[in-house]
């Protein structure tokens, strides 16, 4: 009888107690590695779903060649994005994200040291989600000396998020910016967390004066519906091949590669 069965079960159990306990630690054991696994991946592919455009958006990586040995690099430099969106008729949108170091901004009295902060395309705000408290980031970035605030920065300079057409000076350039718009904090599941986004417009990154050069620079592009990703691929292996010219007069006098 099942009753039977169970009390016989108990009771040796209670007779091998060592084992009993074994047992249980090692199937505890197992099933935390298991959820633990389990949430770990499941956190892993979560990672920039939260946007609308996801399933297009790709990163641009560069792969160089040196003695003999490939080396993967998840950057690109300053004119691979508007070369792409130029010349590649897959690529809907570009933009490219450049980390900056060392950086401090005053506002009255007040200065700051921030280390998560970032020069960028406009186009960012129309490849990623990032939704808009006050502001237009688009038509905003698209001006020099303008510069984007999340929430909870705007919070800390100015104790509002209604922030835009203030000012900051950052110290290093001694350069006035203009808030262009202040945008939701960024999802902690995102490539990138930035709490201040820097327009590129009219710097050297976007005027061409360093151009080939390899820059920690990530470069995202927006495919169109329905691309072949495979092909698309395929026809980034020529990449430099097919603008070899203008890399190497890049790398003599810096000038900007004529658009084809």
């Amino acid at each position: 009888m099942p009753g039977a069965n169970t009390k016989l079960a108990l009771r040796s159990l209670r007779k091998n107690k060592a084992f009993t306990a074994l047992n249980i630690l090692g199937l505890m054991l197992g099933l935390s590695t298991f959820l633990l696994i389990v949430l770990y991946v499941t956190d892993e592919l979560g990672y920039d779903r939260w946007n609308t455009r996801a399933d297009r958006i790709v990163r641009i990586n560069t792969d160089l060649m040196s003695d003999g040995k490939l080396t993967p690099f998840a950057d690109a430099a300053p004119p691979v994005a508007p070369t792409l969106k130029a010349n590649y008729p897959e690529v809907e949108d570009a933009a490219r994200l450049c980390p900056e170091t060392g950086i401090r901004f005053r506002r009255g009295d007040q200065e700051m040291s921030e280390h998560a902060v970032a020069t960028t395309d406009p186009s960012l705000f129309r490849l990623f989600t990032l939704p808009a408290i006050q502001g237009d980031p688009v038509r905003g970035l698209d001006q020099p000396n303008t510069l984007v605030l999340t929430a909870s920065t705007a919070q800390r300079y100015f104790h509002t998020t209604q922030a835009v057409g203030r000012t900051l000076e950052r110290l290093d350039e001694k350069r006035v910016y203009t808030v262009a718009a202040v945008i939701a904090d960024l999802p902690a599941q995102s490539s990138f967390h930035y709490d201040i986004f820097l327009t590129i417009r009219a710097t050297q990154l976007d005027l061409g004066k360093s151009f080939y050069a390899l820059f920690p620079m990530s470069t995202f592009a927006l495919l169109k519906p329905g691309t072949d990703r495979a092909a698309f691929d395929k026809k980034l292996v020529g990449f430099m091949r097919r603008f070899a010219t203008d890399y190497a007069a890049s790398t003599v006098d810096q000038t900007p590669p004529a658009r084809q």
